[in-house]
């Protein structure tokens, strides 16, 4: 268990190979999650307002029971105000909301209502990209995730954008699964070995390159 425990430190490790070095890009894609727009947004709109990216693509189409707060009111009428009649909304408009009250202007915003996983964020992300400012006018993107999901989003948006688009990573780091404390809770655990198992998953199935840790 102990060896197996040091290779999976040295994985998470590994991502500060990742640090992202001011780069610019035309657009910040962020990978939705149920606390994406607590964690991963704010990432992006730092970039944004420092000048690093002039469109934020949202993407997550999973739908959640998201705890009421000031961030509704601010998109009210807001086109693509995804809020179903159930109460729940889709991770891409939950970020929407937080984007604005933020300060992100709306014609900057992107969304992606439609994917329900990793791959499907990078395949939709595409076709929004596509639709909103065409492929060839987009040289670079800068991927925004947290750090134990970001070698699986970068290895699996490496494999399907187009390879004229070089992918900036950007770290966010959240509160449980961050590199010096993962292996101190239940849910940093298993996230990562989650992880591991999708990546081995992945690189079978020929989606993913094989990577060396």
């Amino acid at each position: 268990y102990q060896v197996y425990f040091n290779v999976i430190k040295e994985y998470l490790n590994n991502n500060l190979l990742y640090e992202y070095n001011g780069e610019t890009a035309p657009c910040a894609l962020v990978l939705g999650s149920t606390k994406a727009h607590i964690y991963r947004l704010p990432k992006a709109v730092e970039l944004y307002k420092a000048g690093k990216v002039s469109k934020i693509l949202l993407s997550g189409g999973a739908k959640w029971e998201f705890p009421s707060d000031d961030d509704f009111s601010i998109a009210e009428g807001f086109p693509g105000c995804a809020a179903c009649p159930e109460g729940k909304m889709s991770e891409a408009d939950r970020m929407m909301f937080t984007a604005l009250k933020m300060g992100v202007s709306p014609e900057d915003l992107l969304l992606d209502n439609l994917s329900m996983t990793t791959i499907q964020n990078m395949v939709c992300s595409l076709v929004t990209l596509e639709q909103s400012i065409r492929l060839y006018n987009v040289k670079e993107i800068i991927l925004v995730t947290t750090s134990y999901h970001m070698r699986r989003s970068l290895g699996l948006a490496r494999m399907l954008f187009p390879k004229w688009i070089r992918i900036i990573p950007c770290i966010a780091e959240d509160r449980n699964t961050r590199r010096d404390n993962w292996w101190q809770t239940e849910i940093g655990n298993k996230r990562v070995y989650n992880e591991i198992d999708l990546m081995i998953h992945y690189i079978q199935k020929g989606i993913m390159e094989d990577f060396e840790i």
